[in-house]
């Protein structure tokens, strides 16, 4: 009987020792919402439905991916903007010939800028998890680009000059390499560009986080077996998918495992129980 009792209180102070078991790692999806998100808000949930009757969270994180579903950019056109004339002088004649160091041409360009900026939609998105608020936004992409449309020619004409002067000389002269004759052809010519800038509004937006130290989000999902939250979109975004990470045990699911000093015990009285059958059986 003694040797009963002191099995029984080894037992117990085992019990005292006991220790839960691992988490269980789950990953729930987003449910009730569409995979393409216009204006205005919208309500969801995640359904844990099939978690034990009772149980401990250790982790609960949350991830959210929505991207830029790539709206086409307006523009408006400004008031366009003429450059002061810029003249370049080349020589022109053929190699080798009796007029080659003394004709010219004078192009004479005027750049005519058409100014076009085009401004696109920013996206945002407003996660809440009941009073906890995750936001983000596309990323803001600027850019300036000159592009040249067409080069208009207004008009040719061909003066005779003496030595780069407007001392005007005969066509004879040039032709015969006297009196310092040069001929010069001018032509005036406009030069047509846009320049864009374009202000856009592109990329991806991910929300995450830890939802483990909300004591109320922890305590709704142990009532209800569900997660809900809402969004608020800004402008116009595909919805690639939400999860969250569960890392959960059973509160029935208990392991025993004994302390150090439980162990000797239990094995001080495992040699006594020995013993006492030794001693009967003599």
């Amino acid at each position: 009987m003694k040797l009963r009792n002191r099995l029984n209180t080894v037992m117990a102070l085992l019990a005292l020792g006991a220790t839960p078991a691992m988490a269980v790692p789950l990953t729930l999806q987003a449910t009730g919402l569409p995979s393409y998100m216009s204006q205005g808000g919208y309500q969801g949930s995640f359904d844990a439905s099939f978690l034990p009757k009772n149980f401990a969270v250790s982790s609960l994180k949350f991830s959210f991916l929505f991207i830029d579903d790539g709206d086409v950019i307006p523009y408006t056109t400004g008031e366009s903007v003429n450059s002061a004339p810029v003249t370049v002088r080349q020589a022109s004649g053929s190699p080798g010939s009796r007029q080659a160091g003394r004709t010219f041409t004078d192009t004479v360009t005027t750049t005519v800028t058409m100014p076009r900026t085009g401004m696109g939609e920013k996206e945002s998105v407003k996660l809440s998890f009941g009073g906890a608020d995750y936001s983000g936004a596309t990323t803001e992409i600027k850019s300036d680009d000159i592009v040249p449309s067409r080069t208009y020619i207004e008009s040719t004409s061909v003066k005779y000059v003496k030595n780069n002067t407007n001392v005007s000389c005969l066509k004879t002269q040039w032709e015969q390499g006297t009196a310092n004759c040069q001929q010069v052809t001018t032509i005036v010519q406009k030069q047509y560009q846009n320049r864009i800038v374009t202000t856009d509004y592109t990329g991806e937006i991910v929300l995450g986080g830890s939802l483990a130290d909300d004591r109320d989000l922890l305590a709704s999902l142990l009532r209800d077996r569900k997660l809900d939250f809402s969004l608020e979109v800004l402008g116009d975004l595909n919805f690639f998918g939400a999860t969250l990470d569960i890392d959960f045990m059973p509160i029935e699911d208990i392991v025993m495992v004994p302390e150090p000093a439980s162990l000797s015990l239990f094995g001080i009285a495992m040699l006594g129980l020995g013993g006492v059958r030794r001693k009967r059986r003599a």
